[in-house]
């Protein structure tokens, strides 16, 4: 056996039940001779050797062995009496080629002429890749043209000038250990080289199954010319702009720069070899850097480069790549290992039986890891042909459909785009986009004020908060704040008056914001240690400030210790605060992180909180037994989220020691301290061991992405959601289904009162009305629209009650 029969070999065991078959036919119009057509077949398969192959056990180990003089007539079934022929046939086919084979038994190849009407006929033949590869493939089909073409006029055929079995076997030995090899084995060890994870455009990993789904078109008139004018420009063929464009593609749909895609090469470095049937192709990668700014033209000569570089190597068999890749720790197993597969099948499609022109039409190409993208000429070269075949574990109809009809969208407009940057290049039609938005939330009829949610259990002499030794209970942090929201008001604090609180996480700063939203003003948040000129930009505007006489204010605003003064039992009235608070007025302020330029103040008002509210009591249930970590910075919008699931449903706010940022120490404070719930980014939970936490079932990731294997740890058994939302969407925007192990990471869908709108590719806004335009992210949160990957180089907006920048 070759290399390749042997990996295959072993493939076909291990999924016995998935046959690693291609199949194919062609369709043939016309005063067909069926008795010769069948007769050529048959000789065909007899003088490449592949058609007449069995396989056996000899010594333990698999052989093949010709046997030339075996009764294997090509089939024949008569469909002419059928209602529709043409579908009846397409049935019988599909069930033919995806039955289970055991290669050491069944026929590896077989052939059937199928007779649809009088003149109008179906050559199917379907060939386990143990005997032949698709090249392979096309030299007995063509071979079979031949022989009945020749036949036909009465004439002798020329003979076949291909190598044998055997011969096709000295020459792969022949190569091993050769130079050849080792100068090839050195241009692959530099292109492997931190070879990216493979990309997808599934939302996981399945075992493939056969049949695969299939969805293909020829390109349009337009696409095609626009195609072949830019391959003229660029010295080209078609062959490296469809395959640029997928790249593209793949880079904006999964918003990543360093795409790796499976390559299948015939492994047929010579004439003698091109002209041979056998079963030795191979599988490349094919790498190429695709940031947003690099233009069209430029991708297409890397592209250009990459394939000539990866023909010219193309026998360095991937299983030693494989093999190479296992020594530096990366451990690849599946035969698109490398990322999805471009099958560039640039054959003549054109097989005639003497006058009559038999149309190629493929089937499969056998099993689909994730998604195979194949390209072939049209006949007499009208067009090129992009089919798409796909692990149906992995894919539905719609979304397949979906994808090749973006596909085909975003060539035409990445041929005509020769000089414009990939990343400006739209994904998706108006039509799309339209269809796609808006995706609204459960709707909110009530509207709620922050101290009525922060204050609903306020008399319970449960403990609310805890802070190391320090406990105090509902009715204690009711006193306190009250008697802080006092000292405020009497400072001049009221609705839409700012009041900045620089203090660590602590009970203190808790008492902070219960005070401030009582009084009616906007909790604005300040990390202590703030340089002087920063904190000087932030507190612009800001009359009061809450804090110790460690911090160094800014002229013109008063501090107020949180501290001092006398703790009054008469609780706090509404009356007090300078003026009527409304749900237009500010309920906090939180500032940018200031990395590209001056801080910017987003300014979150009242209308959102109801929305909030009803998402944290439906999808993160707490009630008074819960213990909720405030892990989040105070300046962070997050451990607002955290608080105010904490204070409505009654329960005890856990706060995590200064000194404690996640690792050993969190999990040790999570166990002792019996925490239900945690709000948490994926960073910490990357480094936090997940094990023996039995008081923990509701966990929260977000902030940024979440990788899939920190999703897969911490999922198992409990409650672990994926959460996304700028601090315009008053926290959260968009939220996902509870996670599982295995099954990805999308973010889901918009919450309770948000409207997600989506921008297209070029970030023209839809209107989202009086509110304004949000942009809530880039293609991570794009790719996870409705648990669905879509239109990843779009952004989100939302309608977020509200919410601005100033």
């Amino acid at each position: 056996m070759s290399t390749s029969q042997r990996g295959l070999w072993f493939a076909q065991q291990l999924t016995p039940d998935v046959p690693f078959t291609i199949a194919q036919y062609l369709d043939l119009h016309g005063p067909l001779d069926a008795d010769l057509i069948r007769a050529a077949c048959n000789q065909a398969a007899r003088e490449v050797e592949s058609g007449t192959l069995f396989l056996e056990m000899v010594d333990g180990e698999p052989r093949q062995r010709v046997i030339l003089d075996v009764d294997d007539y090509p089939g024949y079934l008569d469909l002419r009496g059928d209602d529709d022929a043409e579908a009846e046939a397409r049935r019988w086919m599909d069930e033919t080629y995806t039955r289970p084979l055991d290669p050491l038994h069944d026929r590896l190849i077989a052939t059937t002429l199928i007779r649809l009407a009088d003149e109008h006929f179906y050559l199917f033949t379907y060939i386990h890749h143990l005997a032949l590869d698709g090249h392979g493939g096309m030299v007995m089909l063509g071979r079979s043209a031949e022989l009945y073409t020749a036949w036909a006029r009465g004439e002798a055929p020329a003979p076949l000038a291909a190598l044998s079995l055997e011969q096709i076997a000295e020459h792969e030995l022949a190569y091993l250990g050769s130079t050849r090899q080792a100068v090839d084995r050195e241009h692959w060890r530099q292109r492997l080289v931190d070879l990216p994870p493979p990309v997808t455009l599934a939302a996981g990993s399945a075992a493939p199954s056969m049949p695969c789904r299939h969805v293909g078109a020829a390109l349009g008139a337009e696409v095609t010319d626009a195609v072949a004018e830019l391959a003229r420009d660029a010295n080209s063929t078609d062959v490296p702009i469809v395959v640029a464009a997928f790249a593209a593609y793949l880079a904006r749909m999964t918003g990543t720069t360093d795409v790796a895609l499976s390559l299948p090469v015939s492994a047929r470095t010579t004439a003698p070899l091109r002209r041979s049937a056998g079963s030795i192709s191979n599988i490349v990668p094919l790498r190429v850097g695709v940031e947003p700014d690099v233009t069209v033209a430029d991708l297409v000569r890397r592209v250009q480069v990459e394939l000539t570089g990866a023909l010219r190597h193309q026998r360095y068999r991937y299983e030693d790549m494989l093999r190479d890749l296992h020594a530096v720790g990366d451990h690849r197993e599946t035969r698109s290992a490398f990322g999805p597969v471009v099958n560039l099948m640039m054959f003549n499609p054109e097989y005639a039986y003497g006058d009559i022109t038999g149309e190629y039409n493929l089937l499969s190409t056998g099993p689909v890891d994730d998604l195979s993208v194949n390209v072939y000429a049209g006949i007499a070269g009208r067009s090129t042909r992009v089919d798409f075949e796909a692990n149906p574990r992995l894919y539905g109809d719609e979304t397949l459909i979906r994808h090749h009809r973006r596909f085909l969208d975003f060539l035409g407009a990445f041929a005509r785009s020769a000089d414009h940057a990939v990343g400006d290049l739209p994904l998706a039609a108006p039509g799309e986009l339209a269809g796609l938005v808006p995706a609204r939330g459960p709707h909110v009829e009530d509207v709620r004020l922050l101290p009525d949610v922060l204050t609903a259990h306020a008399g319970s002499e449960r403990v609310a908060v805890r802070d190391g030794a320090v406990a105090l209970t509902y009715r204690e942090l009711d006193e306190r704040s009250t008697a802080l929201a006092r000292r405020l008001i009497a400072c001049g604090a009221g609705p839409d008056d700012r009041v900045a609180v620089l203090l660590p996480r602590s009970a203190g700063s808790v008492v902070a914001l219960w005070a401030i939203a009582k009084a009616g003003a906007a909790y604005t948040p300040i990390e202590p240690g703030t340089p002087a000129l920063r904190l000087a930009e932030l507190l612009r505007d800001v009359p009061v400030a809450v804090c110790g006489d460690d911090v160094a204010l800014p002229d013109g605003v008063t501090r107020v210790d949180p501290a001092g003064g006398e703790v009054s039992p008469a609780p706090f009235d509404a009356g007090e605060r300078r003026r009527p608070l409304h749900p237009d007025h500010l309920a906090w302020v939180i500032h940018t992180s200031g990395s590209t330029g001056t801080p910017k103040a987003v300014a979150v008002g009242h209308r959102g909180l109801a929305g909030l509210v009803a998402t944290l009591r439906e999808r993160y249930p707490a009630d008074a037994a819960s213990r909720v970590l405030h892990l989040a910075a105070p300046s962070f919008d997050a451990s607002l989220q955290e608080l105010l699931l904490c204070f409505d449903a009654g329960a005890t706010l856990v706060v995590c020691p200064p000194d404690v940022v996640g690792g050993p120490d969190l999990a040790a404070l999570l166990r002792e301290q019996a925490v239900t719930h945690a709000i948490t980014a994926p960073a910490v939970l990357a480094v936090t061991p997940e094990a023996d936490l039995p008081a923990l079932r509701m966990l929260d990731a977000g902030g940024e992405a979440l990788a899939s294997d920190v999703a897969d740890r911490w999922s198992r058994g409990r409650t672990m959601l994926n959460a996304y939302g700028p601090t315009e969407a008053t926290v959260l925007a968009t939220l996902s289904e509870p996670l599982r192990p295995g099954g990805g990471v999308p973010i889901g869908a918009p919450v309770h009162g948000v409207t997600a709108l989506v921008l297209d590719a070029r970030l023209h806004p839809v209107p989202v009305g009086a509110v304004g335009e949000l942009y809530l992210g880039g293609p991570a949160v794009a790719r996870g629209y409705l648990g669905d990957p879509a239109l990843t180089a779009a952004r989100f907006v939302a309608s977020p009650f509200g919410a601005t920048r100033r």
